[in-house]
This record gives structure tokens, sequence and C-alpha cells, in this order.
């Protein structure tokens, strides 16, 4: 698995406690590794994430979760 930097990949609580609790769909623009839109979807049965992510190998892995 490719090491990427560290402050790509972290949940982004910050930005998770600004999301309103009614939203079910999430669009993550630069998601990385998907960190963000894992978090969203394990605290919120059913909702649904996309991510897009210009790096590759990051969209691998962020396809792994979202």
């Amino acid at each position: 698995m490719p090491e990427f930097k560290q402050s790509y990949t972290g949940p982004r609580g910050d930005l998770a406690r600004v999301v309103p609790e009614s939203c079910r769909s999430f669009l993550d623009v630069g998601c990385a590794t998907g960190e963000l839109g894992a978090s969203l979807k394990r605290s919120r049965p059913g909702a649904r994430v996309v991510g897009i992510e210009l790096d590759p190998a990051m969209a691998a892995e962020a396809a792994s979760k979202l």
C-alpha cells in the first residue's frame, strides 16, 4: 500500500461536524483515500457517498471505502 501525506488521509472530523445530520447523500470532491466519506457512512446508516480524486492511487483506496 502506498504511503500518502498524512494531512490528506484522516477522517476530517472538522468537516463531518458541519454536515447537517439529515444529509444522506454526499459528493466528496478531492476525497483523498475516502476517510471522510467512510466516517459519514459509518455514522449515518444508508448514506451514499461519491468521491472524486485526481490521484489514481488515492482514488483506488477510496473506491474500496466508498
